[in-house]
C-alpha cells in the first residue's frame, strides 16, 4: 500500500513539475515570437528609411548633374546670367553632400561609399 501511495504521490508530482515547465515553455514561445515580431518592425522601419533616403538623395545628385550640365553646356539658355548659376550649382550641391553625410549612417557600407564617390566626383 505504502508503494502505491508512493507512486501515486510521484506521479502527482511529475505532472505539477511537467505542468510548470509547459507553462514556463508557452510562456518563453510567447516572448519570443513577440521579440521575433518587434526586430521585423524594427528592420521594416529600416529598410524603409534606406529607401527614401536613396531616392531622395537620387533626386537631389539629378538635380545637381542637370545644373552643371547646365552651367559648362555648349548652348547656353538665356535667362540666368552665369553668377546665378554657379550659385544654383553651388546651393544644390551642399545640399545634396549635406543630406548624404547626414544619412550616410543609414546606408550599407557598398552604397555608402558609391554615393561618397558620386559626390566627389561631381
Amino acid at each position: 500500500m505504502e508503494q502505491k501511495t508512493l507512486r501515486n504521490c510521484r506521479r502527482k508530482v511529475k505532472g505539477i513539475i511537467s505542468q510548470g515547465f509547459q507553462r514556463d515553455l508557452e510562456k518563453f514561445k510567447s516572448d519570443l515570437a513577440q521579440k521575433n515580431y518587434e526586430q521585423q518592425q524594427k528592420f521594416s522601419l529600416i529598410h524603409q528609411k534606406q529607401a527614401d533616403i536613396i531616392a531622395n538623395l537620387y533626386n537631389k545628385f539629378a538635380k545637381t548633374k542637370g545644373l552643371v550640365a547646365d552651367l559648362v553646356g555648349i548652348f547656353q539658355q538665356g535667362g540666368q546670367s552665369l553668377m546665378d548659376k554657379k550659385k544654383n550649382v553651388a546651393e544644390s550641391y551642399n545640399d545634396m553632400a549635406s543630406y548624404f553625410f547626414q544619412n550616410k549612417l543609414f546606408l550599407t557600407s557598398n552604397t555608402a561609399e558609391r554615393c561618397e564617390k558620386l559626390v566627389d566626383e561631381l
